[in-house]
Parts: structure tokens; C-alpha cells; sequence
């Protein structure tokens, strides 16, 4: 009998902290078309408080996640990925000082030299993804089972913004919000049990498939 008090407390907080919601939001400025021969481009913008070995990182994976994910229902789209993209358009620049804000670029477009250096590319539209994160964690010791419960908050908001390239205008914006719970529970020498988190490659996920049907026209199912 001496374990159902730990089984009890694991329940407990398995019940108030070991889950994830997650929503989906578009807003659509104007109509969306895509073809085969066309591609897409991926960049990075505005993250925050991270150096510049983090952002590279997290541009290497978000690039990965959504291009995945764009790639599945539109087996032949060309991604361009960000330093290709920075390479073409921004040779003269530093990574770091390339413009990636959907209003740096819009502006860029108009200009003839900065077409010529992209148009071989052949980039319909420019996505550029931003992100806010926050966490937080909390701890539990002793009563009334001897050992630990670590609990954390992990929330993730992705925002892409769609550049019409050809069109020379905005196409809307996509929003993917994740906010999730876990714990862990430890106990002398026991193994570890807990529950993760997931939500920076589930906030990814989301926000790449949300991309890929943007980009077709269709319209993002109902939350």
C-alpha cells in the first residue's frame, strides 16, 4: 500500500499539468495561388533575446519543420532556404544586418536591382516567421512522497508572414499558438516518470501545414 500514495500524487498532477492546446489562426489580405515549377522562401525574423548561434539553430530547424511540412501535399515546390535566400539578395550584407520584416522586403521589391538578383531564384512568395517563447517551472519536495515533482510551462507563438513576390504586396498572415505542461517525478534511486511538453515542433508542425494550404487558397478548418 505504501506506493499509492506516489501513484495517487503522479495521477494528480499528470491530470493538472500533462496536456497541450494549441490553435491555429489566418488572416487572409489577398488571394493565394502556387504552381509546381514556383518556389517558396523561408526566413527568420524578429526572435528575440536569442545570440546569434541560437538563431541560426532555430533557423535550421524551423526551416526544416515547415518545409517538410509544405512539401508533403506539394511534392515538387522549390524551398529556398534563409542563407541561400540572404546569399542572393543580400551578397554585399552581413547575415546578420540582411532585412527580413515583410516590410523591409516589400519595399526591396520595388527596387530593379534587388529583382534581378532574386528573380533567378523564381520565388513567388517570401515567408517570413517570427516568434515569441516563455516558460516558467515550479518544484515540489517531500510530503507526502519523499522525492521531487518538477513541473514546467512552455508557451510558443509562431507568426508568418506571406509576401506575394510577383504581386509585389502582402498576402496575409498565420498565426500558431502552443502552450503546454509537463512534469517529472523523481524518487530516490527510481527511474524518472514525467510528461514533456511538446510544444516547439508541435507550434512548427502546425504552422507549416497551415502555411501549405494557405498558399493553395484553402481556407484553415475551424478551431
Amino acid at each position: 500500500m505504501s506506493g499509492w500514495p506516489a501513484v495517487a500524487l503522479v495521477t494528480i498532477v499528470s491530470l493538472w499539468v500533462g496536456c497541450t492546446t494549441a490553435q491555429v489562426r489566418e488572416f487572409r489580405a489577398a488571394p493565394t495561388a502556387i504552381q509546381p515549377h514556383e518556389a517558396v522562401a523561408i526566413v527568420l525574423h524578429q526572435i528575440a533575446e536569442k545570440s546569434s548561434d541560437e538563431t541560426r539553430v532555430m533557423e535550421e530547424e524551423l526551416f526544416g519543420c515547415i518545409s517538410d511540412a509544405l512539401r508533403k501535399p506539394h511534392p515538387g515546390l522549390r524551398v529556398v532556404p534563409p542563407d541561400k535566400f540572404r546569399r542572393a539578395a543580400f551578397s554585399d550584407l552581413d547575415p546578420e544586418a540582411a532585412p527580413t520584416s515583410l516590410e523591409s522586403l516589400a519595399v526591396l521589391l520595388t527596387h530593379p536591382v534587388f529583382r534581378e538578383r532574386i528573380d533567378p531564384l523564381r520565388i513567388h512568395y517570401v515567408v517570413s516567421v517570427g516568434g515569441r517563447w516563455e516558460g516558467k517551472e515550479d518544484a515540489f519536495v517531500g510530503y507526502p512522497v519523499p522525492g521531487a515533482i518538477f513541473t514546467w510551462y512552455r508557451g510558443v507563438d509562431l507568426v508568418a508572414s506571406v509576401l506575394d513576390v510577383k504581386q509585389i504586396r502582402a498576402a496575409g498572415e498565420i498565426d500558431a499558438s502552443v502552450k503546454g505542461h509537463g512534469w517529472l517525478f523523481m524518487a530516490g534511486f527510481l527511474f524518472p516518470i514525467g510528461l514533456p511538453a511538446t510544444t516547439e515542433g508541435r507550434a512548427c508542425q502546425d504552422l507549416g501545414q497551415a502555411i501549405a494550404k494557405f498558399l493553395t487558397g484553402e481556407k484553415p478548418p475551424r478551431p
